[in-house]
């Protein structure tokens, strides 16, 4: 078996796990800065919470580590 179709065997399963956890992130990160926007409405830094949600749904874990990074980490604060 060579490399080509052991990629074309997994790449359409993995790309729809990709997907299924990117869009299960872009929504908890959704319903996070819809919290922070009710309990302090200037605590949702640099973007509102539908972009947010947007650019963890086209960036998947990295975006949401920014996220978690510009609103819950130490540096935040």
């Amino acid at each position: 078996m060579n490399i080509s179709s052991l990629i074309a065997s997994f790449g359409g399963p993995l790309f729809i796990c990709a997907a299924i956890v990117s869009i299960f992130v872009s929504f908890g990160v959704y319903r996070d800065a819809q919290r922070l926007k009710q309990n302090n409405p200037v605590s949702v830094k640099i973007l509102s919470p539908g972009i947010w949600a947007l650019v963890c749904l086209f960036g998947s874990i990295p975006a949401l580590a920014l996220y978690w990074a510009a609103h819950h980490s130490s540096w935040s604060k």
